[in-house]
């Protein structure tokens, strides 16, 4: 028979901080069953507390794991859990561990997908290839973020997938009305890998044709060794600010309002769907992006364009600030309306929920 409504749903991810892209959605799944009437509890693994520590091994995460298995333990043995499979060797070990009490319970788990890398992980050993496989078939379901990531799932070991993207709330502040001067936008966490001094290189070279446009950074610095090359930048360029980290969302909408496009050139190798081109989108602000992860599912002739070079963005880039773009904002949020908005989102996992025993 479906679960009771009653029965309560754990969540086992992290809830912000750090403020990265599956904490945020942790937060937003977290509210989203609650608004719903669901009975939700949090088994939050807090392992890392700021950007820059999410992925590092230290003896204060090792220490935390037993305080971890303690609380899993201790959770009621009629619910149902919703969980964040990671992927890095050594949390996946963690994993493994809190999956294992939850097998103990017979807590049916959904695993709520929100990265890459599980075919490369399971390509680690032998090992590794049975634990990872152990891992996707011990849960009732198994949720990607999209087609690209089920794939990697299903050559890992998963045998299905559901579906279901990312999400963020929709506010409307007039955001189809762009500002004088344009305006040009990243919003990531600031490193190498995300992209960071390529948006240097195309605020310089876009500076030299269309010196009145502004590029404007936000985002916290999780790569210290770039931090000398953006301050360098921000002094010697007219045209580049660093505008430092927004946290709430409302803030952020209001940061997008009125920009002229979203650069995300990132390279990331675990790059999931980003939720600042879901945010550009509902803001009605098209991105430009290299073919990270999900990326390339997500943009389209409406919502932006996918470049594979700083070239090609620099080129992109110029041709959107020129362009009649007094269509693009409604072209972006109906994009976004379609797919990525947050009753969407609720309603897909409350059917995912529905049916999933306790």
């Amino acid at each position: 028979m479906p679960s009771s409504p009653e029965s309560p749903v754990v969540i086992y991810s992290q809830l912000p901080p750090p403020f990265h892209g599956s904490a945020v959605m942790t937060s937003s799944l977290y509210r989203a069953l609650q608004q719903s009437g669901l009975p939700v509890l949090m088994l939050d693994r807090r392992f890392s507390r700021t950007s820059s520590d999410v992925g590092k091994a230290s003896l204060d995460k090792v220490l935390r794991v037993p305080s971890l298995l303690v609380r899993a333990w201790r959770l009621p043995r009629q619910s149902r859990a919703i969980f964040f499979l990671t992927n890095r060797p050594g949390s996946f070990l963690i994993d493994l561990l809190v999956l294992g009490v939850f097998r103990l319970k017979r807590v049916n788990v959904v695993h709520y997908v929100h990265t890459f890398g599980y075919e490369r992980l399971a390509q680690r050993s032998m090992l590794f290839r049975h634990l990872v496989r152990w891992a996707l078939t011990s849960a009732e379901e198994v949720v990607s973020l999209s087609e690209l990531h089920a794939k990697d799932l299903t050559l890992a070991g998963a045998s299905s997938t559901i579906v279901i993207p990312n999400a963020t709330e929709s506010l409307d502040l007039g955001l189809a009305r762009q500002t004088s001067p344009a305006r040009v936008i990243f919003f990531a966490s600031i490193s190498r890998e995300k992209g960071a001094l390529d948006f240097v290189e195309v605020a310089r070279a876009v500076g030299d044709i269309l010196p009145d446009v502004r590029f404007e950074m936000f985002g916290a610095v999780s790569d210290e060794s770039i931090r000398a090359v953006l301050s360098e930048a921000a002094s010697q360029l007219s045209n580049f600010y660093l505008m430092g980290e927004v946290r709430e969302f409302e803030a952020k909408m209001v940061a997008m309002s009125g920009a002229s496009a979203l650069l995300y050139p990132s390279t990331y190798k675990f790059e999931a769907q980003p939720l600042a081109i879901i945010e550009a989108m509902s803001a009605g602000v098209p991105t430009v992006a290299y073919p990270a992860g999900a990326i390339p599912e997500m943009l389209s002739t409406e919502s932006g364009v996918l470049v594979s070079s700083t070239d090609e963005m620099i080129l992109s880039t110029c041709a959107i600030l020129r362009a009649d773009t007094s269509s693009a904002p409604d072209r972006a949020r109906r994009a976004y309306s379609e797919r990525y908005s947050m009753p969407a989102f609720t309603r897909k996992w409350l059917e995912v929920l529905r049916d999933l025993k306790a």
